[in-house]
């Protein structure tokens, strides 16, 4: 009984520390997803047009580059955050990609429950996809469009971005991102997720249920 009770504390202590260093992993991986050298770069060369051309519009960059990062910063260290700061944060980041592209990007949301706790960056990862590979439709804004809806114990959000794919990329946009979402989810909720990503009519569809499932 005493061999099988310290080979149970050991396989306890393993997943524990497995648990850690995922964690630790994920919350790395955050960070090093928003300061690569190519995204820093463009940045910093796009807002020193920008500031050279329209100083006021040059701060008003630099102010949403600082918003993001403060966000970033407050939430590496968490397994969940609050929706509402989620979406501040891709609000934030869509603020610095119109000035980075010069594409006009919305976000819209609908029946979003604010204090609802998601895993950190997964919401504003679907957004960098969306950027990197749509193409805007006729005029000129793409749109993302974030959606919730409860049922019971299941929560189930979908982000909608209406633009026209990228036809380089026939299969649809790659997973680059996805496997962080799919971690995080894992991370927080076990089993009890599903995680969906393709093609509609309207451009990319992007599913995330989370709760019982059947």
């Amino acid at each position: 009984m005493l061999y099988l009770h310290t080979l149970q504390v050991q396989a306890i202590e393993a997943e524990r520390q497995a648990a850690q260093l995922l964690s630790s992993r994920l919350k790395l991986e955050l960070l090093k997803k928003n300061i690569q050298p190519h995204f820093i770069k463009n940045t910093l060369t796009s807002m020193l047009d920008w500031v050279e051309e329209s100083p006021k519009e040059g701060a008003v960059f630099i102010q949403a580059l600082a918003r993001e990062f403060d966000i970033l910063n407050d939430i590496a260290e968490a397994t969940l955050i609050p929706v509402s700061q989620e979406i501040a944060l891709c609000r934030h980041h869509l603020q610095v990609m119109e000035f980075r592209k010069e594409i006009r990007y919305e976000l819209e949301t609908f029946g979003i429950d604010l204090g609802d706790l998601i895993p950190p960056a997964i919401f504003h990862t679907v957004l960098e996809n969306g950027i990197t590979h749509s193409l805007p439709p006729a005029d000129g804004c793409i749109r993302f469009q974030l959606r919730f809806e409860r049922t019971g114990r299941t929560k189930h959000y979908t982000l909608l971005t209406c633009a026209h794919n990228r036809p380089e990329a026939p299969n649809g946009p790659p997973s680059t991102g996805f496997h962080y979402i799919e971690a995080r989810l894992r991370e927080s909720f076990g089993s009890q997720w599903a995680f969906s990503s393709h093609a509609v009519p309207e451009g990319w569809l992007t599913s995330i249920t989370i709760g019982p499932l059947v």
